[in-house]
């Protein structure tokens, strides 16, 4: 069998299936005070900070594109706005739904493998 460990995204894999997905308490996000974005990124779940970071990387895609590439479209203020927020969501609730599933099935097969 291949050895993956040294490869970066092996761990990544291992500490979601091993159930890394639980949430953070909320005497953790009591700690950060006033800063909502990090209490959210405390209590949230794995598919929400999956759903998340690929929004934020849509929406990163979306303005590379936009500056490298000027005559694909309007530079009015509307137009990467409107492509900003229909990839950052598009990409985000699909990446957010199959997180989710995933996240989901790793539960009921723990269960059935706990019974």
């Amino acid at each position: 069998m291949v050895d993956f460990s040294p490869w970066p995204w092996y761990n990544l894999g291992q500490e979601l299936s091993k159930g890394t997905r639980e949430r953070g308490t909320m005497s953790e996000a009591e700690n950060l005070g006033e800063n909502w974005t990090r209490k959210l990124w405390v209590l949230g779940g794995t598919p929400l900070k999956v759903g998340l970071s690929f929004a934020i990387l849509a929406a990163l895609l979306v303005l590379v594109g936009w500056f490298f590439n000027p005559n694909f479209s309007p530079r009015t203020v509307s137009a990467p706005v409107l492509a900003i927020l229909i990839s950052a969501v598009t990409w985000g609730l699909v990446s957010w739904a199959i997180a989710s599933a995933v996240s989901a099935v790793d539960e009921d097969l723990e269960e059935e493998a706990e019974e």
